[in-house]
This record gives C-alpha cells, structure tokens and sequence, in this order.
C-alpha cells in the first residue's frame, strides 16, 4: 500500500493494485469508508473504481472518477470533523455495488 500526500485540497491519495476481485474491493472498500470516509473527504483507493464509475446518493450523481474528485476538492475545504458510518455494503450486480452510511460534519 502506498500512501502519499497530494498538494491538492484532497486529504490522501491511496494507491493500490487495481483488482477486479469482488470480495477484495468489499474489503478495501469498507476501509474507504471505516478509515478515511473517503466519500466526504476524498481519501480514496482508487484501484477499485473504473475511471467512469457513478456515485450516487439520493441528492446528487456524479459519472467518472475524476469529475468526482474535482468536486469533491470544493467541499472538503469547507468540512469541519467529517466522519462517515458505514451500515452496509453489498453487491448489486456484476459491476454494482450499494452502500448504506450516515454521513457527518459541520459546514
């Protein structure tokens, strides 16, 4: 696992081997979630996603990795103690998965 810095707005960049292994992205996911609450503040393993994967919660759709990222770079900023719970996570189908968290912070 290789941990480095950005000189970005972005907390950390995580970097591992990219895999298609669904129970290792389950793995590795819940440690985006559990460890970093890389969905509100951008510390993400990107070797999990594909660079056009969706997020999506029930008040905004983001389609690609790096349009994901750019916008989460404005947020971040204005977080204070952002912090995520997360419930569940299974697989959808093939190439979905869904998430069930609470999310946390002040603006």
């Amino acid at each position: 696992r290789l941990v480095t810095k950005k000189q970005d707005k972005m907390t950390e960049s995580v970097t591992w081997e990219p895999t298609s292994d669904l129970e290792e992205i389950l793995s590795r996911l819940k440690i985006d979630y559990e460890d970093r609450s890389y969905f509100i503040t951008g510390s993400i393993d990107e070797g999990i996603y594909t660079s056009d994967c969706t997020f999506e919660d029930p008040t905004v759709k983001f389609c690609g990795l790096d349009l994901w990222k750019r916008n989460l770079q404005l947020l971040v900023p204005l977080l204070v103690q952002p912090k995520i719970e997360l419930l569940s996570c299974s697989p959808l189908e093939i190439s979905s998965l869904k998430s069930d968290l609470n999310a946390y912070g002040r603006i």
